[in-house]
C-alpha cells in the first residue's frame, strides 16, 4: 500500500509543478493584488493612465504581487515581467510601445518592463526612475507614493526630448542618431493624432513661459465606479513662472473586471524583448 502511495505521489509531481500560472489582469491599468495602495491612489493613478492611453495609445499597467514564487518558477523578475508582458500582450501590437511596472512586494522587488518598439535609451531613464523615486519610498515603506510618484515620472520621460536635470543630459548622449530619429518621427505622428493629455502634463509646454515645467495636482473628490462616473480637481501649476490653472473633471466609469484577454478593455497584443530596468529595496 505504501508503496502505492509513493508511485502515485510520483506521477502527480509534474501536474503539481505545473499547476502554477501567470497572473490573470482584472484591469488594464492597476491590478493591486499586494493590497498595497490605497483607494485614492489606486483612483489617481487609474486616471492618469486611462488619459494616457486614450490620448497617446500608450498602454502603461501597474501590477502589485505578494512574490513572485506564487506564480512562476523562472529564475528571476526579468524573465518574470518579461513573460508576463508578452502573456498579456501589453502595448500597441504594431509600435510595441507598451510599459509594465512590477512590484513584488515579499521580494523585495521591482521591473520598469518596456516593449520591443523603445530605444535602449529608454532603460537608462528607467532605471533613474527606480533607483531615485521608487526604491527610496518603498525603503520608507510609501508604496502607494512611490508608485504614484513612479508612474508620473516615467511619464514624464517618454519625451524624446526630456533631459535629466541632475546630469546636464543633452542630445550628445545619443549616439544611434537614425534610431532616435525614428522615435521623434513616431512620437510626433502620436502626439498629432491627439494632444498630450493631462496624464501627461510634464510633456506639454507651459502656456505662458512656454517652458516644459507643469506640474500636476490631482485631488480625487468622488472615485469612479463600474457603475457611475467619479469626479476630481486638477490644479496645475509652472515652476518657472506665475501660471495656474484650476480644473474639476469626470472621472470616467471604471471598466468591469477581467480575468481573461479578448474582448473590449484588452491590451493590444503588444511584445517586450526584456527592454526595461530593475531595482531592490
Amino acid at each position: 500500500m505504501r508503496g502505492l502511495v509513493v508511485i502515485l505521489t510520483l506521477l502527480a509531481a509534474p501536474l503539481f509543478a505545473q499547476s502554477k500560472a501567470l497572473p490573470n489582469y482584472e484591469s488594464t491599468f492597476v491590478n493591486d493584488y499586494a493590497d498595497i495602495m490605497d483607494q485614492g491612489t489606486e483612483a489617481r493613478v487609474t486616471s492618469v493612465l486611462e488619459q494616457l492611453r486614450t490620448e497617446t495609445g500608450v498602454e502603461m499597467t501597474v501590477l502589485t504581487i505578494g512574490s513572485r514564487d506564487t506564480y512562476s518558477d523562472l529564475p528571476s523578475i526579468e524573465a518574470f515581467a518579461t513573460a508576463l508582458f508578452n502573456d498579456w500582450g501589453i502595448g500597441d501590437a504594431t509600435r510595441n510601445d507598451g510599459i509594465l511596472v512590477l512590484v513584488a512586494r515579499d521580494d523585495r522587488e521591482l521591473r520598469i518592463e518596456l516593449g520591443a518598439g523603445y530605444d535602449p535609451v529608454y532603460d537608462g531613464r528607467m532605471l533613474r526612475v527606480i533607483d531615485t523615486i521608487f526604491v527610496p519610498a518603498f525603503e520608507r515603506g510609501a508604496f502607494a507614493e512611490g508608485i504614484e510618484n513612479g508612474v508620473d515620472a516615467i511619464i514624464e520621460r517618454l519625451d524624446p526630448a526630456w533631459e535629466d536635470p541632475s546630469s546636464g543630459a543633452n542630445w550628445d548622449q545619443y549616439k544611434d542618431y537614425g534610431v532616435f530619429a525614428a522615435f521623434i518621427l513616431l512620437f510626433i505622428g502620436m502626439a498629432s493624432r491627439k494632444k498630450i493629455s493631462d496624464g501627461a502634463t510634464r510633456l506639454k509646454r507651459c502656456p505662458n513661459c512656454r517652458r516644459r515645467s507643469l506640474s500636476r495636482a490631482r485631488t480625487v473628490i468622488n472615485p469612479s465606479t463600474v457603475h457611475a462616473q467619479g469626479e476630481e480637481h486638477l490644479l496645475t501649476r509652472c515652476s518657472r513662472c506665475s501660471f495656474q490653472s484650476d480644473e474639476r473633471r469626470v472621472i470616467p466609469r471604471r471598466k468591469s473586471k477581467r480575468n481573461s484577454r479578448g474582448g473590449g478593455g484588452g491590451f493590444g497584443d503588444g511584445r517586450s524583448s526584456g527592454g526595461g530596468a530593475s531595482g531592490r529595496w
